[in-house]
């Protein structure tokens, strides 16, 4: 392994303030004050430029941490012309974090001396540490995962010396990840098998970095989903229960569909979700090419796409909606599907999308204009009914511009972050760097009123207690926020008892229950958090303040003793 050393003391000559003219440069004009507009409270008058590199960067995915620090990350280009995993560290209001990667506010690394290219395209933060997962060309790629400490370091206890390396086929290659709650992390991606054809493909790695074996074969699993050989996996994301959602794109024939396949924690096809696991998103006159995936609020599942329109011969971006079964949501703009263009060109890419807690799809891209010599990056909010939000960019619904590139060196949006208080993040690569810009989005309130629970004493020994009902108010309209308990239960609107994650609203009432303790004159406690940010793709934990309530039951005494009570 070589690492290039990159010091605080010459950092700066890699970070870059954008310039008025970078940063407000627009294709359509500069649009009035809103939504879309960028947040000129953010450091460099709204974002900056950096790179990894004395020779140049490729910004591909970012993150946000808990704590609202902005992981970024990309290829790092040698002297050699080669490129090394990257990552870099900025505070909350844009400044580089010096506490990462030993001073420095970044880690480069490649994974093997020998490698040509170290792509790395997806990034989750937990706990425990950052994974980079994408693949190591050289001479045919392997899908590979790094990790690294919360301090940016590596962390040689995982896999062999910090990496893990998987070769299905001839090659394979990693374009997502998503990380369950038992910690173990899922990467999907594609493969070649031996006469070239690829297939979607599925691993999921224990804690440890080592396959798990109770998944598919060996901890992978392959997924030919037709005979042809450009089936590719894109995104992922894991639903409550461990069923685990992959999107990519299958030609069948001359034509391309967007596949979503739903596999169980034992990697097999799930029974009951679409056609045997598999739902087939085909429209007469589009060809679809599955990118991004998350779910809403109400646990639909939001499909986005890049699509070509056959008449007349268009590009864009296309928007889907399924059921929680897999079945086509036809409440969504009346049929399930929409197609947006926002410009004529030869090429859109959409490269990341999040749910917003108010139910809207935030997305963002690329899209190169007229013949293909000017590309540039793209937002766009569609409606949780399936339609482009009039209320983004007075109007219009989406926005293009903000930086631009040529069509030698385009510039193109990877990444977007959406903080709790509704600003939000786009990252990306443009002029052979990295990227990152803030916007204002519209205000946001995730964190409810503050529920009281009142006590309960004297009740018996080892029997359910449950506390009074009380009801959700103080968050934004239409939002939807993060519930879990830890300690005992909740039941949401009169439904059942669970202790597993969920989403409440404005309105809803809640209960928390629990057993009271087997012993006297003793305290049991249930502790309630709502509020914050879920991000959609399970690559980071709950963002944001929260709400904690507690609810307290004590047992009491022999009967005749100190404190009443029962009898044992």
């Amino acid at each position: 392994m070589t690492e290039s050393p990159h010091p605080a003391a010459s950092f700066w000559g890699k970070f870059a303030l954008f310039t008025a003219v970078s940063l407000s440069t627009l294709i359509t004009g500069k649009a009035l004050a809103g939504n879309a507009d960028i947040d000129s409270t953010y450091v460099g008058g709204g974002g900056f430029l950096r790179s990894l590199s004395d020779y140049g960067s490729r910004g591909t995915t970012g993150a946000l941490q808990p704590d609202g620090k902005l992981l970024i990350v990309g290829s790092a280009v040698d002297a050699y012309r080669r490129t090394d995993f990257g990552i870099a560290r900025h505070l909350a209001e844009g400044e580089p974090d010096f506490t990462f990667g030993a001073g420095t506010s970044q880690k480069v690394f490649d994974i093997f001396n020998w490698a040509w290219n170290n792509e790395p395209t997806e990034v989750a933060y937990t706990s425990s540490g950052i994974y980079l997962a994408g693949y190591t060309f050289g001479p045919l790629p392997y899908m590979t995962v790094a990790k690294l400490t919360p301090a940016g370091e590596i962390d040689v206890t995982y896999g062999v010396s910090g990496f893990v390396t998987i070769q299905m086929g001839s090659s394979s290659m990693i374009n997502g990840i998503a990380v369950q709650r038992d910690g173990k992390l899922v990467i999907v991606g594609s493969s070649e098998d031996p006469t070239t054809k690829q297939d979607f493909v599925a691993v999921r790695l224990n804690a440890n970095g080592s396959t798990d074996s109770s998944f598919g074969l060996m901890g992978k699993v392959r997924l030919p989903l037709s005979a042809n050989d450009n089936d590719l996996a894109h995104g992922v994301v894991v639903r409550d229960n461990g069923d685990i959602l992959i999107v990519g794109e299958t030609r069948i024939g001359s034509q391309f569909s967007t596949d979503v396949v739903c596999l169980n924690q034992y990697g097999d096809l799930c029974g009951g979700f679409g056609n045997n696991g598999i739902a087939r998103l085909q429209r007469p006159g589009y060809s679809l090419y599955g990118r991004t995936i998350a779910l809403d609020p109400e646990g639909r599942i939001v499909v986005g796409s890049d699509a070509l329109q056959s008449s007349p011969f268009f590009r864009g971006i296309h928007m889907s909606r399924l059921n929680a079964n897999g079945t086509l949501d036809t409440t969504y703009n009346g049929s399930g599907h929409l197609y947006v263009q926002m410009a004529q060109g030869p090429w859109y890419e959409l490269n990341a999308m999040e749910i917003l807690p108010t139910g809207q799809a935030l997305v963002t891209g690329q899209l190169r204009i007229s013949n293909g010599e000017v590309a540039t990056i793209f937002t766009a909010r569609i409606t949780g009914n399936g339609t482009l939000d009039s209320s983004y960019n007075n109007g219009v619904g989406y926005k293009l511009g903000d930086i631009d590139g040529s069509y030698a060196d385009p510039s193109s949006a990877e990444f977007l972050s959406i903080l709790p208080n509704g600003r939000f993040y786009v990252g990306g690569h443009g002029y052979g760097q990295i990227f990152v810009i803030r916007y204002q989005g519209d205000a946001l309130d995730l964190v409810p009123n503050q529920l009281g629970f009142p006590a309960q004493a004297n009740v018996p020994r080892s029997t359910l207690v449950s506390s009074p009902l009380m009801y959700i108010n103080g968050l934004s309209p239409n939002a939807r926020v993060p519930v879990n308990v830890s300690g005992g239960f909740y039941s949401l609107n009169g439904g059942q008892a669970t202790n597993a994650p969920g989403m409440v609203k404005n309105g809803d009432s809640i209960q928390l229950i629990h057993t009271s303790s087997a012993s006297y004159y003793t305290t049991s406690t249930t502790t309630l958090h709502i509020g914050g940010l879920a991000p959609a793709n399970n690559r980071s934990n709950i963002i944001g303040e929260r709400m904690i309530a507690t609810f307290e039951s004590t047992t009491g005494g022999i009967s005749g003793g100190p404190g009443g009570g029962y009898e044992p």
